[in-house]
């Protein structure tokens, strides 16, 4: 009867009060760190780019992972009437002829590999050098 939205996009709003006892308003999206003033900031046509961007990225971790609300699991039901879980992927395990192929495919990088191991040691071990400014082997904050 009423829609379910497959995602939402949180705006957050600041009013600053100037020294002059102008106000300004700046904004954000959800997770984003930068802060918008209108008309400087962003153009108003980008505004609905830049949500549907987020929105996005959002529905690409939904589908990969049970982010539902039991609200939204139970408004869900197949054409019997039966209750279908929408953030389950549609993938048939029973069509799988060959589990081990089908799992190799859907992994990109073996992380247990020894190469992909030092090279991130290596990576890792020389992001913190770079941060230790002091040579210390401690980060200050």
């Amino acid at each position: 009867m009423k829609p379910i939205p497959e995602g939402t996009v949180k705006v957050f709003f600041a009013l600053i009060e100037m020294p002059t006892g102008e106000t300004a308003v700046e904004f954000n999206f959800e997770n984003e760190s930068l802060r918008h003033q209108l008309d400087n900031t962003m153009r108003t046509n980008m505004f609905e780019k830049w949500i549907d961007r987020v929105l996005e990225n959002k529905l690409k971790i939904k589908s990969q992972l049970h982010l539902g609300t039991e609200f939204e699991y139970t408004r869900t039901v197949d054409e019997k009437g039966k209750v279908v879980d929408p953030f389950v992927p549609k993938f048939d395990i029973m069509k799988v002829k060959d589990l081990g192929k089908e799992v190799r495919k859907s992994q990109k990088i073996d992380v247990e590999s020894p190469r992909f191991v030092s090279t991130l040691k290596r990576a890792l071990t020389e992001m913190f050098e770079h941060a230790d400014k002091d040579s210390s082997g401690f980060l200050s904050y």
